[in-house]
């Protein structure tokens, strides 16, 4: 699953938001949508009405979304089998070239030829609200039959529905409520009761009197789901939702460096660590498994004098708690990782930068910088998960000094290692494979 940019008794969760009008659930009447901007297909619109007797199957995606690039060849051959009774229609916000040009490379690669939906306006979002992509809709004679993850999409599933009008798959749910992040997870005041002329009254609580607290808790709620993701400051604090253990001991011992989470810099050292290990778990499996005290948030709120020391103040919060209860403790220590090491090649400095004003420009397939620091290189590289593979995740250093300012141009696929080295030798530059001494976050049993 994708998502769109990842403990106290008596305490009330204050910033749930109800969804907005105009969403459509499972058997609501579908009303008029237009399509435009759609490639790969015989048509430039696609209106709902033109599906009134056939299985219309709307699938939200994104290039960047792993898990939704990985249900295209299943996609294609569903489609093939079931002919025009039946559209799979992948629909996506992103730009129509950034789309054209991801999706010839998937031609190319995999011989698949993918309608899609691009630009898609904000006002489809308002009918189907959703923060977890795949997110598939099945629209049938006229109305809104499942709201499904991608897997929920078979050749028997989709029989059954055009046969016996009979859909029997698990239902997704992911936009129902919303957590307002501009505001603070949990509602920590309380009202006391006083007794003024002999009378008991109840006086509500001035939570603008709260100077300091932390929070543990289990899951917050279960519509945010997913692996932990740090959901920003919260006044002079930290909040950070649903997070498995590991992430959550990694987001504090990292202090939210974005680059340890992309390149799992995780050592964990844990006997019994199978029961905190969500074990390959994808979608409302993975929800299920963490709705079950496997998920926790934290929340921490410091006056300013504090807030240089606010990672430290979370670290021994979780040292505190969880080597406690769990005998779990975590700690940044040195280790010797297998890492991409971008190094130069020969003597020469084509990579320098002639000046101008500066420039950045990415996608799946391109990358153009111009006058800005390598780390804009790397940063980007990793975004396209450059150093991501099956099995393993490699931790990206560079021999070349981080500030250095670069004028470079990569045409070719940004998650593949050789194609991003022969487009880097143009400028004297190469990524190697070597072992490197790396910082790291590491979780253990408490001795």
């Amino acid at each position: 699953m994708c998502r769109h940019w990842c403990l106290a008794a008596g305490i009330l969760f204050s910033n749930i938001v109800q969804a907005q009008p105009g969403r459509l659930d499972i058997g609501d009447k579908v009303p008029e949508i237009v399509f435009s901007n759609i490639i790969n297909y015989s048509s430039k619109t696609i209106k709902t009405s033109d599906f009134d007797d056939k299985l219309l199957i709307l699938d939200f995606w994104a290039t960047w979304c792993h898990p939704c690039i990985a249900a295209f060849p299943k996609i294609d051959s569903l489609q093939k089998y079931f002919g025009d009774r039946i559209l799979i229609l992948p629909v996506t916000s992103e730009d129509t070239r950034l789309v054209t040009d991801f999706l010839k490379r998937i031609h190319k690669k995999k011989n698949l030829v993918i309608p899609t939906v691009t630009n898609a306006p904000q006002s489809i979002w308002k009918y189907f609200p959703h923060t977890i992509i795949p997110h598939c809709v099945w629209i049938y004679k006229g109305e809104v039959k499942a709201i499904t993850e991608s897997k929920e999409i078979t050749k028997d599933n989709i029989r059954r529905l055009l046969t016996e009008n009979i859909l029997n798959v698990r239902m997704k749910d992911d936009g129902t409520k919303r957590i307002d992040r501009s505001t603070s997870m949990f509602n920590i005041g309380y009202n006391a009761r006083r007794t003024i002329n002999d009378s008991s009254v109840i006086v509500p609580f001035d939570t603008s009197k709260v100077k300091f607290y932390s929070i543990i808790t289990n899951d917050y709620t279960e519509n945010e789901n997913g692996f932990g993701y740090p959901m920003g400051f919260t006044g002079n604090g930290i909040t950070i939702g649903n997070c498995i253990l590991q992430k959550l001991f990694l987001w504090a011992f990292s202090e939210m460096q974005a680059n340890f989470v992309f390149e799992n810099r995780l050592v964990v050292e844990i006997k019994d660590f199978a029961k905190h290990d969500p074990s390959g778990r994808k979608g409302l499996e993975a929800r299920d498994w963490m709705n079950q005290g496997h998920s926790y948030s934290y929340e921490l709120k410091v006056p300013v004098e504090l807030f240089d020391k606010r990672f430290k103040i979370m670290q021994n919060d979780l040292n505190n708690y969880f080597g406690t209860v769990l005998s779990i403790v975590g700690s940044i220590e040195k280790r010797k990782r297998l890492c991409l090491v971008l190094q130069k090649i020969g003597g020469s400095n084509r990579f320098e930068t002639k000046g101008g004003v500066p420039l950045i420009n990415a996608s799946p397939f391109h990358l153009k910088l111009k006058n800005v620091n390598v780390s804009w290189l790397i940063d980007r590289l990793r975004e396209f998960r450059f150093n991501q593979t099956k099995e393993y995740y490699y931790s990206i250093v560079s021999d070349i000094e981080i500030e250095t300012k670069v004028d470079i141009e990569i045409n070719g696929n940004l998650s593949d290692l050789d194609e991003v080295n022969r487009e880097l030798q143009q400028y004297g530059l190469n990524f190697v494979k070597e072992e490197r001494e790396i910082d790291v976050v590491v979780i253990k049993d408490k001795k």
